[in-house]
């Protein structure tokens, strides 16, 4: 079963409130109640520099099963740390050895060798052959519905040759193959492990879960049996917050060291300080009006192209609070195939209304938009009404539960929506589009095939012209409306260092982080 389309960001939700204009809460409590087991990020270690670390997250996911649910709030605690795929991105976008310390490529791209170093997983057991061919063959089963089964659709077989080696065959070459690999979807686990998946994940990591406090959050301990060079930290929590504006609040008073993604930018002046550190980094999350094609008013491209000429992105990123660019079509501007000079950002409020005019509707239209109760969501939803009413299409917003939203709005069975607002930071989330079984309603076999053929490329230039291709469709076809491509914060206590920010697919990697003596 392919990965239902577009999954909600995990950025979207590293600090947690209620939609609107509500004032700042004060409160730094994290969300629901119990004890972490960390110490509290206050105390200094006597004989040395701290060995502990909190980590201030907003929304908690419906569940820490990758192989359950695309929720990317899962992978910002679980990728890297606890669960280890055999290769790992680096922030550059290269493809570094990890779980296999190797790999063969046949001259015909169809066939990849991997060679495994010796690493032992959580329980004290050994990563075999057979562990990874389990948890490919598991992903590509259309049996288990693994929510990314669909990167594994090109893989002919998997065999275990020994202990140390493994083969995949692949139908055809695939350029993004192997980078896939090192995401969430390609996380090796053993088959004795599948039943805890969902409560006492097993990895090969440098931490180990320890406790998922449901409603208040997750504690990992230093993996002292790590087969690389073992994490500085010893003990590392990530809280989730439920107020509106908790987790900042609760790195002003010192409660929080780590903000991975500050997502409420006006108040940056307040790390300004020597006791604070800020980075400003690009991300690939892509902020974007999703559509329900099987909406009869909204199968009409002038609708479609009426809402994206009544958007003032420019404008919007500025109320907003900045740190946002425009990107292309479901391409962020640092994917070298971008495509900026697509109509997608353009601003043409009485265009807008003369479309709405052609489709039938010179009075206007009423839509309503689902939106999960996220801190940075709801605003965007609010002031993308706003800009629509100016031209006519009045809109009712519900600002849904997350879980509700999950279960009703990206549930492709369910799709009970007309047009949400959604974040996401799918590398080379493009691909996204061939998924079928989506809850957008929305697959297009032209666009599949010229994603197919980028992805089969021989050449990079072969490449950038396939992928730019479907640009240009995209942005003919208008399915979603894109808005813009969120800019990176993290902000930290002084002191700390090695984090590297890359946060490929979201994950908060924590193996190099250390403080300073």
């Amino acid at each position: 079963m392919k990965e239902r389309l577009l999954a909600l960001s995990a950025v979207a939700f590293l600090v947690v409130g209620a939609c609107g204009q509500e004032p700042a809460s004060t409160s730094t409590q994290p969300q629901g109640e119990g004890t972490s087991t960390v110490p509290s990020s206050t105390v200094t270690g006597e004989e040395g520099p701290r060995t502990d670390l909190i980590v201030g997250l907003g929304g908690e996911p419906p569940t820490i099963d990758m192989t359950a649910s695309a929720s990317s709030l899962i992978p910002v605690v679980l990728l890297y740390n606890v669960l280890e795929p055999l290769v790992k991105i680096g922030a550059d976008g290269s493809i570094n050895p990890l779980l296999a310390e190797r790999w063969d490529i046949s001259e015909d791209g169809m066939t990849y060798t991997f060679h495994l170093r010796e690493a032992m997983f959580h329980d004290g057991e050994p990563l075999t052959a057979d562990d990874v061919k389990f948890t490919l063959d598991r992903a590509a089963d259309p049996v288990t519905g693994h929510p990314f089964g669909w990167h594994f659709e090109i893989v002919d077989s998997v065999t275990a040759t020994d202990d140390r080696t493994v083969v995949v065959e692949l139908n055809r070459p695939s350029n993004i193959f192997l980078y896939r690999l090192g995401l969430r979807s390609g996380a090796i686990y053993p088959e004795r492990s599948v039943n805890a998946l969902a409560n006492h994940p097993i990895g090969t990591g440098p931490f180990r879960f320890v406790e998922w406090q449901q409603g208040t959050g997750i504690d990992l301990e230093r993996n002292d049996s790590y087969w690389g060079e073992p994490a500085f930290l010893e003990q590392v929590s990530f809280r989730y917050y439920a107020e509106r504006d908790g987790s900042v609040n609760a790195l002003l008073a010192g409660d929080v060291d780590l903000l991975p993604n500050l997502l409420v930018p006006p108040r940056i002046n307040e790390f300004q300080n020597p006791s604070f550190v800020i980075k400003e980094l690009p991300s690939t999350e892509l902020v974007w009006v999703g559509i329900n094609h099987d909406t009869e008013l909204l199968q009409d491209v002038r609708i479609r192209q009426a809402m994206s000429l009544a958007i003032d992105r420019e404008a919007s990123i500025a109320a907003l609070g900045g740190y946002r660019v425009l990107g292309g079509p479901h391409v962020p501007p640092t994917d070298p195939w971008v495509l900026l000079d697509t109509p997608i950002n353009d601003y043409d409020p009485d265009r807008a209304r003369s479309l709405l005019a052609e489709a039938g509707y010179p009075d206007g239209i009423d839509v309503t938009i689902r939106v999960p109760g996220t801190p940075k969501l709801p605003p965007v939803a609010e002031l993308i009404a706003s800009q629509w009413a100016e031209v006519g299409i009045r809109v009712t917003l519900q600002v849904d539960e997350l879980a509700v939203w999950y279960a009703e709005v990206q549930d492709p069975a369910r799709a009970e929506f007309e047009v949400t607002v959604i974040s996401d930071e799918e590398p080379r989330g493009i691909h996204l589009f061939q998924d079928e079984d989506n809850y957008n309603n929305y697959y297009n076999q032209e666009l599949d095939d010229l994603l197919t053929a980028a992805d089969a490329a021989l050449t990079s230039e072969e490449q950038i012209r396939q992928y730019q291709a479907a640009q240009e469709l995209l942005a003919e076809e208008l399915p979603f409306i894109w808005l813009w491509v969120n800019t990176e914060i993290p902000i930290m206590k002084s002191g700390l260092t090695g984090y590297t920010s890359a946060r490929i697919d979201v994950s908060t990697d924590l193996v190099s982080v250390r403080w300073e003596g």
